[in-house]
């Protein structure tokens, strides 16, 4: 059985990857020891009865929930009829992933840890709390925990300082004389996705892939990528897609060719881990394209972790170095600040060449990038859109080419027809669906997307334009057919929507400008307000807008049911936003007392 169950719960894959990062040392002692398990495929009423220590590793979503795959485990916790005794018999630990940048930081972790002390589990390790804000001090807590979560399952001499490795997690087969028919590219197949051949993701098919910025501005490149589903999917606004890229050729040629892979090779992997993210069995070229994160920036536990295969021992000193206490200030210098790539680590290092089966287990996974998508499943039934900004970078080393981020070039490059795999979970921007007080809506740049998918959403509602002079009339109107039409064409006709939008200049980047103007000249959105940074001198944006219209925001606020969102990106902004909230709401308190 084991000594140790770990379970994740994750919404974007941090959580499973840390999971997989503090189960990996564990096989050096136990080689059997199963695999971290999501949290949603684990029955919470076997906790009363689990013999073995349970790590769980939690990632906090939105406003301080629970992932998605956790709810039904979370509920279940919460059931007022548990006693106090009903987890006695069990020890576990936590660990929480979050971001200090929002308030309620590690939310979700804090939350289980007390809920089972509450049922009488017993702590057997004190919580890490893990800040992506701070990776340095994250990696410092971890390797701590590890120490102790080591001591704790196999006793004192099982510290030591040098990385043991591991038996490998995926086991590799090659099929002797059989090449792969056609090579393997940047584009997905239709069966080439081992997430969609199990039914964990879905395929959809490009539509089109439009430009929404000017085209002939340096370094501004946003796109509009129309995606169809293979069949209709509901989906609200707010929600996320989770798009699953591939590597660039040049960067997995390149790969092969210094590792002396074969990239045609077929073979067969047996996963004693977590899943890969290509169809076994596929050529080495399709688990480079697809499975290994080539272009991610090296962390400290990857340089610890190729410490032990380096066979130059100057080599093998200088990742050690690299990978300790002492060397994090050079390891941010030569990962962080200078941009490398988990590919360029390979180069600068070229005594470590292991194989196959343990590239697998060293190379950190492809993981999916996050968007808020960008239209209406009643507006456009069976499409998703994204509006996602190409980013493109130059790094401080000599020599190498300009560089685009990972899921931006996959995107750029996607034509009519190809397909991509996705998954979709709900967001942190719940929207009414109900009549409510004003909504106001602060997105700059592609921070609009979950607002276009509210409006196009909202403006579905097939009814007839009435008069504010009708109104009343109709409300009373008891021989009126629908009254839920009704309350739905009034919550649309006379619900007050406000959108701030800002960019650099309104001919350059003013994204959906066409869509956004037509629903204010027809009603549909009360006020588009718009702030160019570099169209004057001194650069103005949302936040100054905001300030320029605090009355009349103000006035709204004070509406019993009022609500603010805000997208895009953080720093000065958002934290605006919010010190003008606490303003208007502090000021309304003194007038009413």
């Amino acid at each position: 059985m084991g000594s140790c169950l770990i379970l994740y719960a994750t919404q974007s894959g941090d959580a499973e990857e840390m999971a997989v990062r503090i189960w990996s040392p564990l096989r050096c002692f136990e080689e059997s020891l199963g695999s971290p398990v999501s949290i949603g495929e684990y029955k919470a009423v076997d906790l009363a009865t689990e013999g073995r220590v349970v790590l769980f590793v939690v990632s906090t979503t939105g406003d301080g929930v629970v992932p998605d795959e956790m709810k039904i485990f979370w509920r279940i916790l919460l059931n007022r009829n548990l006693s106090n005794t009903a987890l006695a018999d069990l020890r576990y630990s936590v660990v929480g992933l979050g971001d200090s940048g929002y308030d309620l930081f590690n939310a979700a972790a804090r939350k289980l840890d007390k809920r089972l002390l509450s049922l009488g589990a017993k702590q057997c390790l004190q919580p890490v709390l893990c800040d992506a804000a701070d990776p340095l001090t994250t990696d410092k807590a971890m390797d701590e925990f590890q120490s102790s979560l080591l001591k704790l399952l196999y006793g004192p001499t099982s510290e030591t300082s040098q990385y043991k490795i591991p038996p490998p997690v995926y086991a590799v087969k090659a099929t002797p004389g059989l090449n792969s028919e056609s090579m393997a590219s940047t584009k997905w197949s239709s069966t080439s996705s081992g997430g969609v051949s199990s039914g964990r993701l879905s395929m959809a098919s490009v539509i089109s892939n439009t430009g929404l910025s000017d085209p002939s501005i340096e370094g501004r490149d946003v796109r509009h990528v129309k995606l169809k589903t293979i069949k209709p999917m509901d989906y609200s606004p707010g929600d996320v897609v989770y798009v699953y890229p591939r590597n660039p050729s040049q960067a997995v040629e390149s790969f092969l060719d210094m590792m002396r892979l074969d990239g045609n090779q077929v073979v067969e992997i047996e996963a004693r881990g977590p899943s890969l993210n290509v169809r076994s069995p596929c050529s080495i070229r399709e688990i480079v394209y697809g499975h290994l994160d080539l272009l991610g920036t090296p962390s400290r536990r990857f340089m610890e972790k190729l410490s032990g295969y380096a066979v130059e021992e100057r080599e093998r000193e200088r990742l050690s170095y690299l990978a300790s206490e002492e060397g994090s200030g050079e390891l941010y210098q030569y990962a962080v600040s200078e941009s490398r790539s988990t590919a360029l680590v390979f180069r600068d290092f070229p005594s470590v060449r292991p194989g196959l089966s343990d590239l697998l287990g060293l190379v950190p996974r492809l993981r999916p990038r996050a968007f808020s998508i960008a239209s209406s499943s009643r507006a456009t039934p069976g499409e998703i859109h994204l509006c996602a900004a190409i980013v493109r970078y130059r790094t401080s080393l000599p020599n190498l080419p300009e560089r685009v981020g990972l899921c931006s070039g996959f995107l750029s490059q996607l034509d009519p027809n190809d397909l991509v795999p996705f998954r979709i979970t709900r967001g942190t921007l719940n929207f009414p669906n109900e009549p409510c007080g004003p909504v106001i809506m602060v997105g700059p740049g592609t921070g609009i997307a979950p607002f276009r998918a509210f409006l196009l959403h909202s403006s579905r509602v097939d009814t007839v334009r009435l008069p504010n002079v009708y109104q009343s009339r109709y409300e009373n109107d008891v021989d009126l057919p629908n009254k839920a039409l009704l309350r739905w064409t009034r919550f649309f006709i006379f619900q007050k929507f406000e959108l701030f939008f800002g960019c650099r200049r309104e001919a350059e980047d003013f994204l959906f400008k066409e869509e956004l103007t037509s629903l204010e000249s027809t009603g549909r959105l009360s006020l588009l307000v718009t702030a160019f940074s570099r169209e004057q001198r001194q650069k103005v944006y949302v936040q100054d807008k905001i300030a320029s219209h605090q009355n009349e925001l103000a006035s709204l606020l004070d509406h019993d049911d009022a609500r603010i969102y805000v997208a895009g990106t953080a720093g000065a902004m958002p934290k605006a936003v919010r010190a003008f909230v606490n303003s208007s709401a502090a000021s309304n308190l003194r007038q009413t007392t």
